[in-house]
């Protein structure tokens, strides 16, 4: 079943087309993978899919509904969960604090809930931190929940934010690189991670710079350009397509495509 689909996608900055006209599918239970070269329009694409940016041409259908240009709570409610390029947790608050702000689509109670403290809101509040420490254990985090984020090592925070992004209970989990500053036993331990999540029942979406990874982990493959797609197909289609070689790596680039060691 497909999960997620895009026809047309359209995006532009002024006189700059960042995606143009995109068709694109995620199949409910893969780990779908978006590559391209730096610019390609990869992150603009994760934006415009989850609210952060509006299109201006195309649609894009969750779960059989039109989500086009709707508002970024309304795209999480729906089960959509991300994480971000460049981390955006809160570096003040304690681990387990930052996954229970992840769950701002559960709350119901109200302020007048919150202040008098009702049974249904003193019974939300258990079920949300229950919720949180369920996805602390589920990354290896549990025994850090009291831990300030601002000082936990930056393999650690990479995996609160997905543990942030899981406590919306998403049915389609998206990632933006995922792997960037992780040393490669770290990046083996994402690997498993994600593997786990999807085993789990949620669909996996993530941009990686990181081909090892890519090629290890990815049911299918979508390769952008310059905002346009250029390849898809499994990581074996994608890795002896020649297009992509030339646009992606460079001619003399290929052996860039084998999985890396840390991965295999």
């Amino acid at each position: 079943m497909t999960l997620l689909a895009t026809e047309g996608l359209t995006k532009k900055f002024g006189g700059l087309t960042a995606v143009a006209d995109l068709d694109f599918r995620v199949e409910s239970g893969s780990i779908t993978s978006l590559i391209g070269p730096n610019g390609a329009g990869k992150t603009t694409v994760f934006n415009v899919i989850t609210g952060v940016y509006k299109a201006d041409g195309g649609s894009i259908s969750f779960v059989g509904s039109d989500i086009t240009n709707m508002k970024q709570h309304a795209i999480a409610a729906m089960g959509i969960g991300r994480t971000f390029q460049n981390l955006r947790l809160f570096a003040p608050l304690t681990a387990l604090e930052n996954v229970v702000s992840g769950q701002h689509t559960r709350s119901h109670a109200g302020v007048f809930g919150s202040i008098v403290g009702t049974p249904a809101q003193r019974r939300e509040e258990r079920e949300v931190y229950a919720v949180a420490e369920r996805c602390l254990r589920q990354m290896g985090l549990f025994e850090q929940r009291d831990v300030v984020a601002g000082g936990m090592a930056h393999g650690d925070q990479r995996r609160l934010e997905i543990a942030r992004a899981l406590a919306l209970e998403p049915k389609l989990l998206v990632l933006d690189e995922p792997a960037a500053g992780l040393n490669p036993n770290e990046t083996e331990e994402l690997v498993r991670l994600v593997r786990k999540i999807r085993d789990q029942g949620i669909t996996v979406l993530l941009i990686e710079h990181d081909m090892g990874l890519v090629m290890e982990i990815a049911d299918h493959v979508t390769v952008l350009e310059n905002g346009r797609k250029i390849g898809e197909g499994t990581p074996a289609e994608v890795q002896s397509n020649e297009r992509v070689i030339e646009a992606y790596l460079g001619v003399d680039d290929e052996e860039d495509f084998e999985p890396a060691e840390a991965v295999a």
